[in-house]
């Protein structure tokens, strides 16, 4: 009897996923089910169908028919991709003479995406608890099927609150005064694909801004050793923007990030992306962030992308993982329960190997464990070039994020059930948590103690800031120790001093922070913000007193003079009153309602600001003032202002420009668009070479025949704005490359 084709396995992924993990990792511990890793609602997926033979010979021309049952819903019938057919091979354990050992050929097949029948479920239909069926045809017959069922009811964003940070001051190495603007929000969102790619988030982040920050010391300059003096500036001052953002502390579910101009000073930049820094939140449902933009010509900082995934990963409260050759001492805080992974590498020579095979949502490409290493190691080894990258998101970095509440995790697409979390500010309502895993997180009133310790040891506060927090702590633990007293030295609250970075560059420092906070480390503490606190206090690993604050006998007070626009920006002035004026802050706030403030600039001292509009929603909004020391808050008087109305703005994150691409594959063409009043009621339209090509932000088409071609994206606004891109790319036979 002629041998047939049957459905052996249907893997689910949409970055990196379990699929008969046995057949490759040694360590039981390290394995997983079938499709096990967690499925975002959302997010695109791409199903991989593995066919075989029944008897010892191959069968050519396999094909294949895969059909999407959600309930409630019509039922959704699949092509593969081109070519639409593949050789099912026989089991080889079972020959008497194989040609291949078994697990040699399924890895080779796992390893080619060519070896497998693949479709693409779309974001929007990737959604709640899903069968996913395979027929397999052969000489025009259905000879198999087999059935999947699959969870894609967690949803996840990623919301991306930009700190925008240019530089004026003295360039280190000409002498001469520069000045080098901030960068824009188009910066952020073109920034952003890489990251979006690997985490387990739905394609579209949010983006915000929190203000703007112009730095007057160069970063690096330091040589990478630790505490350089302009990187931890830099987080010190994101830090203490954050927990100041609403005026109740920071916006929860969000990962501020400090987006740096292109063109800032920083001796010690490297090709791969010129370093950056993260570290999570002193609370676990934020974190800060930092690094260069992304330029569009892939040129100074053409790594950008990369060290924004790896930062935001700090900021989610990874540390860093050992490989490819680089000292402990090196990496800073260590991420101990990284596993080996074998065979990929060994407990005692760490290679940082992702432990499965990744696939890029974006080509589909597969990212091999022997080749692609953890985004937050430090590889490619020393000394190669930064072609030699080859990272992405591992088993145990995606278990680590999915759920996480940094990127605010809800349960969707239950059939009579739809629950969205309460994240907010607000110290009376809790954050829940839908899934389950996370448990019942509650926000309370903390003061929140941020600074350096100075050369000689000394805690020099950058920020003191009452707000709100749920008080998990982020970072590694530094020695340091905050305490709340009464008057009378009765300690009321307790908590370590958490490093936030030390060493801060991405290639030769790194920016996990070490456990001994040495002099430059910021550190940042929160304690509970009880009412008989007045005394705060930071004491070394000694015991030794470094600083202290006593609260005032009164609250500041203060007045807003002026709010008003021209073509400068956003003009504020203020009067205030404050019985330690230098222990006071005074920030700028606005508010769409008067109710819910965001910040708007931070700290400033000298009675006047100039604000960018561009921060703030158009339209009439509120502005004032709130004057703190961390025992005190006292807002002002708000003022009505008119934000002039903006078009939308547009960043193409797929295909790039100078993309060469595979023909035939699934195409994905995909932008971020931000928009004042949202992006529903946009019009969002793709063409290919002049064609339509589909509508949304996130649109599937096929990979056009070899040669040069041209995507476009027109976004549109209910009132006729319009605003355009597009990038040329090339396709070829062959696997995909971003260059």
């Amino acid at each position: 009897m002629a041998a047939s084709a049957y459905v052996e396995g249907i893997e689910v992924t949409q970055g990196i996923q379990h699929y008969q993990s046995a057949m490759h990792l040694f360590d039981p511990a390290d394995r997983g089910p079938d499709n096990g890793l967690a499925l975002i609602a959302g997010r695109p997926a791409w199903v991989r169908a593995y066919m075989r033979s029944t008897g010892p010979d191959m069968v050519h021309g396999v094909g294949a028919r895969v059909t999407l049952s959600r309930p409630g819903q019509p039922d959704e019938v699949f092509e593969p991709a081109a070519p639409g057919v593949v050789t099912a091979h026989p089991r080889y354990d079972t020959q008497p003479t194989p040609i291949i050992a078994e697990d040699v050929f399924q890895r080779s097949q796992r390893a080619d995406i060519g070896s497998t029948l693949n479709v693409v479920i779309s974001g929007e239909e990737m959604c709640g608890r899903l069968s996913i069926r395979v027929e397999a045809l052969a000489g025009g017959h259905v000879v198999h099927e087999r059935t999947t069922l699959v969870d894609a009811t967690l949803h996840q964003r990623l919301h991306l609150r930009a700190i925008l940070v240019g530089f004026s001051g003295t360039h280190p190495d000409t002498g001469d005064a520069v000045v080098v603007p901030p960068p824009g929000v188009h910066d952020l969102m073109a920034t952003s694909g890489t990251t979006l790619a690997m985490l387990p988030v739905v394609g579209a982040a949010e983006y915000s801004v929190a203000g703007t920050l112009m730095l007057s010391i160069p970063l690096g300059t330091d040589g990478c050793g630790p505490g350089d003096p302009g990187w931890a500036a830099l987080m010190a001052e994101l830090d203490t923007i954050a927990v100041n953002d609403t005026g109740d502390g920071p916006w929860p579910g969000t990962i501020y990030y400090g987006l740096i101009a292109q063109d800032v000073p920083d001796p010690t930049f490297s090709a791969t992306g010129g370093g950056g820094c993260g570290a999570a939140g002193a609370s676990g449902d934020y974190g800060v962030a930092a690094g260069y933009s992304l330029t569009p010509d892939l040129g100074r900082h053409r790594g950008a992308d990369m060290v924004m995934a790896h930062e935001i990963g700090h900021a989610m409260g990874r540390a860093h993982v050992r490989g490819c050759g680089y000292p402990d001492a090196q990496l800073g805080g260590i991420d101990q329960a990284y596993p080996a992974y074998e065979p990929y590498s060994w407990p005692d020579a760490p290679g940082a190997s992702i432990g499965e095979y990744g696939l890029d949502p974006r080509t589909g490409d597969v990212l091999p464990p022997d080749v692609y290493k953890d985004l937050m190691s430090y590889c490619p080894p020393p000394g190669a070039p930064p072609s030699a990258v080859r990272k992405w998101i591992s088993i145990h970095g995606h278990r680590q994020a999915a759920p996480h509440l940094a990127l605010r995790p809800r349960e969707v697409c239950l059939p009579g059930f739809e629950r969205e979390p309460v994240i907010d500010h607000d110290p009376n309502v809790y954050i829940p948590d839908p899934t389950g895993h996370l448990g019942r997180v509650t926000r309370q009133s903390v003061i929140h103690v941020l600074g350096r310790i100075g050369p000689d040891l000394a805690f020099r506060p950058d920020g003191v800031v009452r707000g709100w927090a749920t008080r998990s702590a982020g970072g590694p633990s530094s020695g340091w120790t905050l305490l709340l007293e009464t008057t009378d030295g009765r300690v009321l609250g307790r908590a370590p001093m958490h490093v936030v970075t030390v060493a801060s560059c991405g290639t030769c420092g790194g920016c996990g922070g070490q456990p001994d906070a040495p002099n430059g480390s910021v550190l940042h503490g929160v304690v509970p913000g009880v009412p008989d606190g007045l005394v705060l206090r930071v004491v070394d690993p000694e015991g030794e007193t470094t600083w202290h604050r006593e609260a005032a006998d009164r609250p500041p007070h203060v007045e807003l003079r002026r709010a008003d626009i021209d073509a400068e920006g956003l003009h504020v002035t203020w009067d205030v009153d404050a019985v330690r004026p230098d222990e006071t802050t005074v920030d700028v706030q606005w508010s769409t309602d008067g109710d819910r403030w965001q910040s708007a600039a931070a700290s400033g001292g000298d009675g006047a600001a100039l604000v960018d509009p561009a921060t703030m929603s158009p339209g009439r909004v509120h502005v004032r003032l709130v004057a703190q020391d961390g025992f005190w808050r006292a807002p002002s008087n708000d003022r009505a202002v008119a934000i002039p109305e903006r078009p939308p703005v547009l960043a193409v994150l797929w295909p790039p420009s100078g993309a060469v691409l595979a023909a035939g594959r699934p195409l994905r063409l995909w932008a971020a668009v931000r928009h004042d009043a949202g992006t529903a009621e946009l019009d969002v339209a793709w063409t290919l070479d002049g064609r339509p090509a589909g509508d949304g932000q996130d649109v599937w088409t096929v990979v056009p025949a070899p040669g040069d071609h041209e995507a476009a994206v027109r976004v549109t606004d209910a009132s006729g704005a319009t605003v355009e891109s597009g990038v040329t790319f090339t396709t070829e036979d062959g696997p995909s490359s971003p260059t």
